[in-house]
């Protein structure tokens, strides 16, 4: 087991004494150095170790006591500035010091930081899998019973979700840009008492779309813990001009029958027969080691998931408005305009004063309001000549359904890069 240190320093808190009187700043005796490390693993959910702007929440408390009975700090924040081993306190009033009494305190600390906290429970959502590190949620309170006295705290962190890596094999036949990776019916919301350390029983269950990687590295998830797999599906879905799907049943597997915290899972799935499976290891080994499945599948007339922002189910206009920084996502709207400057306050509806290198999408055929409108990217190449209506004009009005990704546009969320889009009348294309 590799352990990673790390040096957080905690400073500058004022601290009231029990006589009401101001802790003094300068007495370096009264600052809290801490070190830790992260259970069993050397780096993050992303392969890295702490990120730069990564950051922690930490309680001090009264030693022996809950954070219900006596927390002498909620909720510090701490920010590490350059993504090494160091974190500094995001504020004079964040910052931490040992009562000047001489009292002892406990240490519970918690990754990644959230600035509202009610009851000491720390909500909990997987249903977006963009940025895993975002929610893959460690928890510390093995700080216990220190004092000005001591020089050094030691935290350590534990994970308390679990981990699932998808290597898929066998896709040399297949564009992986077109392929959608869906677990079925897995739980995805939870409550995780920061009183207690423990994760309390999930409280919402949804279907959830992993992040592909375009050339073939494993597909990875952070899950929320579950006893039970029945009822849990893998979707391979290509979403191509000949649509195919394949289905594996979690509840069959031998070898992975729970999914238990700290605990990385991996599937080695083969899309047909022909591919032998042996063995294959991801190249994330970091986490606790779990089982493994090696399996098989073929492909399946059954009906996939419709994952909201997929091709079958597409995003509209005011859903996508709403989804900055997801990437490879459907949406659909009609052909309202383009613009004629820079942000969306420059739309226009005429076909004559359009530029060639931007559309404008919305809900309704007949939308003006620039809150309203989508701007769209049409970078050079077929797409463009064919979509834009400064050339096209008779494409003012249509309905289509386009796939890119959601970011700042034109000073409002828009659709850049996209790939492919398909009219409602005419067959789809690709760039």
């Amino acid at each position: 087991m590799k352990i990673e240190v790390l040096s957080i320093w905690l400073i500058c808190l004022l601290i009231v004494s029990c006589e009401g009187v101001p802790a003094d700043w300068s007495l370096e005796e009264n600052r809290v150095n801490f070190s830790a490390h992260i259970e069993g693993i050397t780096t993050r959910a992303t392969n890295t170790t702490w990120h730069k702007s990564d950051q922690v929440g930490i309680y001090m408390k009264d030693a022996g006591k809950s954070l219900i009975e006596n927390t002498l700090h909620n909720n510090a924040k701490y920010i590490n500035p350059s993504g090494n081993s160091s974190f500094t306190a995001a504020s004079e009033s964040d910052a931490l010091y040992f009562p000047s009494t001489g009292n002892k305190v406990d240490f519970i600390a918690y990754y990644p930081y959230r600035k509202t906290i009610n009851d000491f429970k720390y909500p909990i959502d997987v249903s977006s899998q963009v940025n895993l590190f975002n929610i893959d949620f460690m928890y510390s309170d093995n700080s216990v019973n220190f004092n000005k006295n001591e020089r050094e705290v030691n935290l350590s962190f534990s994970h308390q979700l679990c981990k699932i890596v998808i290597n898929i094999i066998g896709y040399s036949d297949y564009n992986l840009s077109e392929m959608r990776v869906v677990i079925t019916n897995v739980a995805t919301k939870a409550m995780f008492d920061l009183n207690t350390g423990v994760l309390q029983p999930a409280t919402d269950y949804a279907d959830v779309e992993l992040m592909v990687n375009n050339d073939g590295e494993p597909i990875e998830a952070i899950l929320l813990p579950e006893d039970d797999l029945k009822q849990k599906d893998i979707w391979l879905i290509f979403e191509g001009n000949e649509s195919k799907a394949y289905r594996y049943s979690l509840g069959i597997d031998k070898n992975i029958t729970s999914f238990k915290k700290s605990t990385l899972y991996t599937y080695n799935i083969a899309l047909n027969a022909d591919e032998m499976v042996q063995g294959l290891q991801g190249n994330i080994n970091d986490w606790l080691e779990g089982p493994a499945s090696d399996v098989i599948v073929e492909q399946t007339d059954q009906i996939p998931p419709a994952i909201k922002g997929s091709k079958l189910a597409p995003y509209s206009i005011a859903e996508a408005q709403a989804k900055e920084g997801q990437t490879g996502i459907w949406i659909n709207g009609y052909i309202v305009g383009s613009f004629t400057g820079t942000s969306v306050n420059s739309f226009t509806s005429d076909p004559a004063s359009a530029k060639r290198t931007v559309l404008a999408l919305a809900d309704y055929q007949n939308e003006s309001s620039t809150s309203e409108v989508f701007p769209v990217e049409l970078p050079i190449g077929k797409l463009r000549d064919e979509i834009n209506i400064l050339d096209n004009p008779f494409n003012l009005g249509r309905k289509i359904t386009i796939k890119g990704n959601i970011e700042k546009y034109y000073s409002a969320p828009g659709l850049k890069s996209p790939k492919e889009f398909t009219f409602s009348t005419s067959k789809g294309h690709e760039q």
